[in-house]
């Protein structure tokens, strides 16, 4: 279904609801291996942790059931604090249901185990890693699914989001399992997701010199487009001409807005969404580069002082450097300081960015343009050649305002 098509149609609603622990993976030192001669008992918060999709059953509260459940036993290397599986297992599908009453066991263990890991909603070819295999590898291998499989598409909202959680102890319950007469432990595990949502709302700020202004394009450079593999890194470097559009059109064209392009959101309730796995933050010479960029493909028609059309059909292509603002200001400011800090994109988090606060000037600091009291040379506005050629064609650090959530229930717009 095209973009255009669904906001006719109205909004959707979609969310992912998780909650967080400190337990949600194994610190550096985790506590001593615990002697297990029995059965363990999982204790997972099916229920605080479940995705939503956004189809009739969302206005009942209705939630997604947990696709697949692989729960990995994990013991010491050689004394070390490094961990490795011991052994794993796959839930049965009519077992997953027991996860949230905590009726599920895993019986006849026998070993010195540290903790267990649980892989939730893998991808279907996805195999479970072999005994022996390091903790770390595990979390970079066991959940990874192409990228469109993780978006909020209409059949499926985003039930399909793989998620993660290890239990870094396990406990004597005290008593025994009735059904093996084996001493019975006890694991708690809290889920999280492993990708996280940028979600992008508000009104390009465009000078006097452009109209019918169009973002035909929103995405990411240096955009790792699986979990932890760099082979697949979608980046256009300094790609210019048709070898940009190509790549663009025929490789990842996420936040696609399509050839048509699409008019800029007026209201904060519209936000158009997509789903990521984390972004590792850029370290780059260049101001521009550092942290994660946004690029926009803008297309507008150029006035010139007078308001008589000079160029139409004009291509732009904005580099825009995540930014926090500074505390004490708000997204929604008319004025604010933008930090700068480098930002990755973190697992199970939102990142929500007010096209309406762009860094156009490139002095650390967003002035409404309609701001009675601000010098015309300090208001951010988008101008005729602000972008560049190409997302690399200019030093200047342009910043966009981001904040930074756990996941919670939004109206979004589906890529698809």
């Amino acid at each position: 279904m095209k973009i255009r098509k669904l906001l006719l149609a109205g909004m959707v609603a979609i969310g992912f609801a998780s909650c967080s622990s400190d337990n949600d993976h194994i610190p550096t030192n985790p506590s001593p291996s615990t002697t297990i001669s029995g059965d363990i008992k999982l204790k997972v918060d099916v229920a605080s942790i479940s995705t939503r999709t956004h189809d009739v059953a969302v206005g009942t509260g209705a939630q997604s059931e947990i696709n697949s459940v692989d729960i990995y036993l994990l013991e010491k290397v050689n004394e070390s604090q490094a961990l490795k599986v011991h052994s794993s297992l796959t839930v049965a599908q009519k077992d997953i249901k027991k996860l949230s009453s905590s009726q599920y066991i895993i019986e006849k263990i026998n070993g010195n185990i540290s903790g267990l890991a649980l892989v939730v909603n893998k991808a279907q070819d996805n195999q479970r890693v072999k005994d022996g295999t390091l903790l770390t590898e595990l979390e970079a291998k066991a959940h990874v699914s192409i990228i469109n499989e993780i978006q909020p598409i209409t059949d499926q909202g985003i039930s399909n989001s793989p998620m993660y959680g290890v239990a870094n102890q396990i406990t004597v319950e005290g008593s025994t399992n009735p059904a093996t007469g084996n001493k019975l432990y006890v694991a708690t595990i809290t889920l999280k997701p492993t990708i996280s949502r940028v979600q992008i709302y508000g009104e390009l700020k465009t000078s006097t010199r452009i109209e019918n202004l169009k973002v035909t394009k929103i995405f990411l450079d240096n955009f790792n487009t699986n979990s932890y593999n760099e082979v697949d890194k979608f980046n256009v470097e300094k790609m210019v001409g048709s070898e940009l559009t190509t790549t663009l059109e025929e490789s990842y064209s996420f936040f696609d807005m399509n050839k048509a392009g699409l008019d800029m959101f007026k209201e904060k309730t519209n936000v158009y969404a997509y789903h990521l796995y984390p972004q590792v933050a850029i370290e780059a010479e260049k101001p521009k580069d550092r942290g994660v960029k946004l690029v926009l493909e803008l297309n507008y028609n150029e006035l010139d002082a007078e308001g008589k059309l000079v160029n139409t059909g004009v291509t732009e292509y904005a580099t825009l450097r995540f930014a926090t603002i500074s505390k004490g200001n708000n997204i929604d400011d008319n004025s604010a300081s933008l930090s700068d800090d480098i930002l990755a994109i973190e697992p199970a988090k939102v990142y929500t960015i007010n096209l309406g606060i762009i860094d156009w000037t490139g002095d650390g600091e967003y002035v409404n343009p309609k701001d009675p009291e601000a010098e015309d040379k300090d208001k951010d506005e988008f101008n005729p050649g602000d972008g560049g050629e190409t997302p690399n064609a200019t030093q200047k650090d342009l910043k966009i305002a981001v904040s930074i959530q756990e996941w919670t229930e939004v109206l979004i717009i589906p890529q698809n």
